[in-house]
């Protein structure tokens, strides 16, 4: 409350814009009508708002290399199967440059990049209710949810499950919760925890029970550890007996679990094999196959869906893997300059955690960031991430921390706790 006391109006405007801007690229993702208009309109104000800001404006090194990466990527159409299909992200492109251009404004300093984590939590709240609004009751155990917000089922438990994890950051940050604040913390965890079972994602399942897990884990001290691990144990084995005991959740979750095990045993003949990991395997072989055929600058960005089309399968879509689409449609050159940033950030935020645990002090941010940003190259084996606009949102907060650390690492403020 004192904190929006402080605020002038035109903060408290721009702070609203954003909350807009993450709940578009949460839960209105159809890309078509209201939707798309919504978007567009919102990310359009909010870049125009942070052109007028009183701070000078500064070029983080975050935003030269996401310029870097779709300049090469739309050169890419000099040489691409067809060029219409590379030319066709220039919205991708804008939307991501964007992140980087007007996210890091609204970051000043540790408060305000939690304020931006908490309404980006928020955003996933309503995203969450929205979603039961528009979603009729008896498809929950159906079938998979997500296609009633426009949103691919992975995509809404990857978003769910990620909300999962920043709210259990929040709770251990603040401790001095009233009886309302817990209850609220416990009700948003389940709906979280439900909407990340009933989307049906193995991925998103696999990301919140190893994220929750490690930031217990790494937060705990001494037997405290020890204990962690086995309540986590004892996690892991009522999700599963939940999975496998209740229908609904069978349906959509525990089927698919049980077809990827019979799949990765080499079942192929089995009724029960996971159609879905076979034809994902498909995509990558052919994807490699592609690589190697091109392997310095690729077969042209967003080419893939080209490729697919020519040898006429009859499941057009991209490579379902970001390090193979990647390589496949921009080469090596384009593979490192995309994962050459990753790379840097994975190799400052470990070296900041291993400073930090010699003066035995802990990070809780930094560890929630650490563990978002394993579990996003963990989970690109499975997805295609590089355009994903929510990626990018928590890729500039991650730089941001580190940007922040560094410039306080001689100041008098200390970002970590004992």
């Amino acid at each position: 409350m004192n904190d929006a006391k402080k605020m002038s109006k035109m903060e408290i405007f721009r702070y609203i814009l954003l909350f807009l801007y993450f709940l578009s690229i949460c839960a209105f993702r159809s890309g078509v009508g209201f939707d798309d208009i919504f978007t567009k309109v919102v990310f359009v104000v909010i870049a125009f708002f942070s052109i007028f800001q009183k701070n000078k404006i500064v070029v983080y090194t975050v935003l030269i290399w996401n310029i870097c990466f779709w300049a090469f990527f739309l050169a890419s159409s000099l040489w691409a199967a067809d060029a219409n299909d590379t030319l066709v992200r220039i919205g991708a492109a804008i939307q991501t440059v964007g992140i980087f251009w007007f996210l890091p404004t609204y970051i000043k300093d540790k408060k305000t990049l939690v304020l931006v984590l908490r309404i980006l939590l928020l955003s996933l709240v309503s995203t969450a209710i929205i979603l039961l609004v528009r979603t009729p009751m008896e498809s929950f155990g159906v079938e998979r949810l997500g296609t009633s917000i426009g949103m691919n089922a992975n995509e809404l438990g990857l978003k769910m499950a990620v909300g999962a994890l920043i709210l259990i950051y929040l709770a251990h940050e603040k401790r001095d919760k009233t009886l309302f604040q817990k209850i609220l913390y416990i009700l948003i965890g389940i709906l979280f925890f439900t909407l990340t079972l009933f989307s049906g994602s193995k991925k998103a399942l696999f990301a919140l029970a190893i994220g929750t897990i490690a930031y217990e884990v790494l937060m705990a001290k001494g037997m405290k550890v020890i204990l962690k691990i086995i309540y986590a144990c004892l996690g892991i084995a009522i999700i599963l007996f939940l999975l496998f005991n209740i229908p609904q959740l069978y349906n959509v979750l525990g089927r698919r679990i049980e077809a990827t095990f019979t799949t990765l045993e080499g079942n192929a003949n089995s009724h029960s094999v996971d159609r879905s990991l076979v034809e994902r395997q498909f995509y990558i072989d052919r994807g490699i196959e592609l690589f190697e055929e091109h392997p310095l600058l690729g077969y042209g960005g967003n080419n893939f869906i080209e490729y697919m089309e020519e040898i006429n399968y009859h499941h057009v879509a991209y490579s379902h893997n970001n390090y193979v689409e990647l390589l496949s449609t921009l080469g090596i050159v384009g593979f490192i300059i995309y994962y050459s940033f990753w790379g840097f950030m994975g190799w400052r935020m470990i070296k900041m955690c291993v400073q930090k645990m010699k003066k035995k002090q802990r990070d809780p941010l930094l560890i929630l960031f650490i563990i978002l940003f394993v579990a996003f190259l963990i989970l690109d084996y499975a997805m295609v991430s590089y355009d994903s606009s929510f990626h990018m949102v928590l890729l500039c907060m991650m730089y941001m921390h580190c940007y922040l650390c560094n410039k306080n690492s001689h100041n008098k403020e200390n970002l970590c706790i004992e």
